[in-house]
């Protein structure tokens, strides 16, 4: 009995120490042509950013169409953040900016709401599970058009730097 405790220790060993193995030698083994990792998503060109000219008031909105690619090289759980942003403080006490993120290709559209994706200060909306920007979105492989529709309420006017960041999760 003995004997098989043994030969089973040793395959358990042996099993942990393979990959154990795989998994730190594959860090050192490059992937993709010239040795840059290749991206499963990714967007063209590499920084979605949008200069949005916000006027005071409520329920503004502006559409950017076709602002760049989305790239999905095998179906994906994605994410949309907020990359930063840049504007004047100085000139906005009040400030929220909500945004929908549509990604187009070929029959197939996705709506990804994104409330309050920027406030200056605190800000209210439907408390639910917002796909794709709380929790991730599976997206089937293809390449997609991003058009975002921006809506905000403004205590002034100015001009916003937005940078949309669409990752995979």
């Amino acid at each position: 009995m003995s004997g098989v405790k043994g030969v089973f220790f040793g395959l358990v060993i042996g099993l942990i120490l393979g990959v154990l193995a795989a998994y730190l030698f594959s860090s050192f083994i490059p992937v993709g042509i010239g040795g840059a990792d290749v991206k499963n998503v990714y967007t063209e060109p590499g920084n979605l950013v949008l200069t949005l000219p916000i006027t005071s008031g409520n329920g503004k909105n502006m559409e950017f169409l076709n602002i760049g690619k989305l790239v999905v090289n095998e179906d994906s759980s994605i994410m949309v953040s907020l990359g930063g942003v840049d504007y004047d403080v100085s000139r906005f006490s009040d400030v929220s900016i909500s945004a929908v993120i549509t990604l187009e290709s070929d029959g197939k559209t996705y709506d990804i709401t994104t409330p309050c994706i920027f406030s200056s200060t605190t800000c209210s909306y439907v408390q639910r599970v917002w796909l794709g920007y709380e929790v991730p979105m599976v997206v089937e492989s293809g390449v997609y058009d991003v058009s975002v529709k921006l809506s905000w309420s403004s205590d002034n006017s100015g001009d916003f730097k937005l940078q949309i960041n669409i990752d995979e999760v």
